[in-house]
């Protein structure tokens, strides 16, 4: 048995090697808490990087649609000048023999068109394209194949059908328009680039004369959010 004399100091080398033992759990603790505190700021970091890089492409690709748009709205500007000078250049020669009326317009969402009488293109109550319509068609051809795309409006006016095969003005102003687009199709349009649609007496000129409601009207389109 040791001396009693060496008990104290037994007992203080117990007490430094539990505070040493305290002290490096603690050390131990607080390393560690550091370092989930470094990784959870890593991950931020990383997420907060992604997020960055996932805005800098939505920008580019809507800078990029910005240009698109920009150079579609151009080239519809220029077709329309193009639509403008051959409307004149037909009036001044005649061409149209007389039937007159054919103008550029815009639709409610600004889009530039050529609307055309129904009496250019069609006989009275048919949907079959006249051989002078044909030819008022395909000689704009070159001028709408520029666009990125058209779309063709059939309207009628508002007599009740009676003489006539069809259901009602609505399914001949769909048939008329569907008549238009395979005029141009027979002249190389690509069809993908056509949008049909009838409108039958739904959207009238005006209340005075049922001749100028009944009309075809080509719309110039830029490129569907599809295609870009």
């Amino acid at each position: 048995m040791k001396p009693s004399y060496l008990r104290p100091g037994l007992a203080l080398g117990l007490c430094l090697t539990v505070f040493s033992g305290c002290y490096s759990a603690q050390a131990y603790k607080k390393a560690e808490n550091m370092a989930k505190g470094l990784d959870r700021i890593l991950k931020e970091r990383r997420e907060y990087t992604r997020s960055l890089a996932l805005e800098n492409k939505r920008l580019e690709a809507e800078n990029a649609s910005y240009r698109r748009n920009a150079k579609d709205a151009g080239e519809v500007e220029e077709l329309r000048k193009e639509l403008e000078a051959l409307i004149a250049k037909w009036q001044e020669s005649g061409a149209l023999a007389g039937k007159n009326g054919m103008t550029i317009v815009r639709d409610s969402a600004g889009n530039t068109g050529l609307r055309i009488p129904g009496e250019i293109l069609f006989a009275s109550g048919s949907a079959q394209v006249t051989d002078s319509g044909k030819k008022v068609l395909l000689s704009i051809l070159s001028s709408l194949e520029k666009a990125p795309r058209i779309r063709i409006d059939g309207h009628t006016d508002d007599d009740p059908i009676k003489n006539s095969s069809w259901k009602s003005n609505l399914h001949l102003s769909v048939s008329r328009a569907l008549a238009v687009s395979d005029v141009l199709v027979t002249g190389k349009m690509s069809r993908d680039r056509i949008a049909v649609q009838g409108m039958g007496p739904s959207q009238p000129i005006t209340a005075d004369s049922r001749d100028k409601n009944r009309r075809v009207e080509i719309f110039l389109l830029q490129r569907a959010a599809a295609e870009k």
